[in-house]
């Protein structure tokens, strides 16, 4: 729970949750995000499915 917690800080919350997103469902679009936000990195994804015990 707390490697969870620590990778979405990294991440920042919507990002992170976009992030998330694109890695579960492979779709990058989720990676889009609207100003003033920049777009999504993919990495913390993968990271973020890790810390719930998703196999990437």
């Amino acid at each position: 729970m707390i490697a969870h917690r620590r990778a979405a800080e990294r991440a920042g919350l919507i990002p992170g949750l976009k992030s998330l997103k694109a890695h579960r469902t492979g779709d990058m679009r989720w990676l889009n995000l609207r100003p003033p936000l920049m777009d999504a990195d993919p990495a913390p994804g993968a990271e973020l499915a890790a810390t719930t015990g998703e196999a990437g």
